[in-house]
């Protein structure tokens, strides 16, 4: 694999990274124009946003604890324990690792824009995409670190794209 496919291979996860957390943007800009017209949208019933916003509050507390517990069991566990043989198993691993991670980071910012679909109120959307924000800041892609540690722990090990152990694909 040349450079510039490893460099392009690299990006991808920036790329899907930074969509992502852009993606909180819209739904703020979105709110923000249906909001300029709102007497068609929204429910009437203050009790039942009152119950939905209690439900998803907990739904993404305990999402927070599957994404830290998933995190670990799809990537760091096999990392630590060493239970990648070549860069691209690793780097697969880590891939699948973190789109998932952003997917569900991503599901706490919308249950705050159907929040504030239904009340009316732009704030119900803010609880909800400020800690999703910080967790996409907290979650960016640390593969160089990765591959450090990797390469000091497997030296020659080889790479299933070039075998010549270099760091192709990151």
């Amino acid at each position: 694999m040349n450079s510039r496919n490893s460099s392009q291979s690299g990006l991808v996860l920036w790329i899907v990274w930074a969509a992502m957390l852009g993606s909180l943007a819209l739904y703020f800009v979105t709110l923000w124009i249906l909001g300029q017209d709102a007497s068609e949208i929204g429910a009437d019933d203050a009790e039942l946003v009152s119950m939905l916003t209690v439900v998803f509050a907990t739904i993404s507390v305990t999402m927070l604890g599957a994404i830290f517990a998933g995190r670990n069991f799809l990537f760091f566990r096999k990392f630590k324990a060493g239970d990648f043989d070549t860069l691209k198993q690793l780097r697969a691993s880590y891939y699948i690792a973190c789109i998932i991670t952003w997917a569900l980071v991503e599901a706490i910012a919308i249950y705050g824009f159907v929040l504030a679909l239904l009340s009316e109120d732009i704030n119900r959307f803010v609880w909800f995409a400020a800690p999703a924000a910080l967790l996409f800041v907290f979650f960016f892609p640390k593969q160089s670190s990765l591959l450090k540690e990797y390469q000091q722990r497997h030296p020659g090990v080889p790479d299933d794209d070039t075998g010549d152990g270099g760091d192709a694909g990151w």
